[in-house]
């Protein structure tokens, strides 16, 4: 990420191209992400009747969006912004997280790139499967906008992660947010997979009051490396405060 984002060149978002990465039986990725075969899916998988809006709703942004990984607003140019449109570069986010702590974690990164005259690295990607329990067998089942004879695809994560390095001090820090709009206080705990050092980030402060924003918090990238074995080996020394 540049340091002069804020200058980058307007640009205007387009159509997502599932190109032909995914294998769904003829059906297009995009086609999952509508707001009927979503809830189809996602009711069968959860045991509800096919038109029960009890999970994904109308309103209150309580349906599953197209959550870019490597982030639009990121990019300078206007072609490096359209080329995130592509549904690799995506994951199933609830639009209430999108929308949420997820877009105002993106906002602040790029502020702080700005305010500090940093070049930045940024990383990011999506950790394990949520889950629910399904209404019939009470039993906790994985959630994926797209099931056909057995096979499964576009699983909806449980966690987003996105780690942000500088490169010239060697400081970087995680952050992860959690993907359930319907998580509990009481099940907080159990979404920390690395010690907590939200209040030591000065340039963020991360509203975690309504969950349905989707519960964030920061962390050392090596805290967070212990649990997510596969992000990059970055050299980093110190936290980015």
């Amino acid at each position: 990420m540049s340091k002069w984002i804020e200058k980058a060149q307007p640009s205007e978002r387009i159509a997502w191209q599932s190109d032909a990465f995914y294998n769904l039986d003829k059906k297009s990725a995009d086609q999952q992400y509508s707001l009927k075969s979503q809830r189809k899916q996602i009711n069968y998988l959860l045991g509800l009747g096919p038109n029960s809006k009890s999970v994904i709703k109308d309103s209150g942004q309580l349906f599953l969006a197209r959550g870019h990984l490597a982030a639009k607003g990121d990019f300078f140019y206007g072609a490096q912004q359209k080329s995130t449109f592509h549904l690799v570069n995506a994951a199933p986010q609830w639009q209430s997280f999108n929308n949420g702590n997820w877009k105002f974690l993106e906002q602040s990164i790029r502020q702080m790139a700005t305010t500090r005259n940093l070049d930045l690295e940024i990383y990011t990607g999506t950790h394990e499967i949520l889950t629910m329990r399904n209404n019939n067998t009470e039993s906790n089942v994985e959630l994926f906008l797209f099931s056909s004879n057995g096979e499964v695809g576009l699983p909806v994560p449980l966690f987003f992660w996105k780690i942000v390095f500088d490169p010239k001090s060697s400081a970087g820090v995680a952050f992860v947010g959690t993907n359930n709009p319907y998580i509990t206080s009481s099940k907080l705990d159990e979404m920390r997979i690395c010690k907590d050092v939200s209040e030591r980030i000065n340039w963020i402060s991360l509203n975690n009051k309504k969950l349905q924003r989707g519960f964030t918090y920061a962390c050392s990238v090596m805290e967070f490396r212990k649990n997510v074995k596969f992000v990059p080996n970055l050299k980093v020394n110190n936290l980015l405060v």
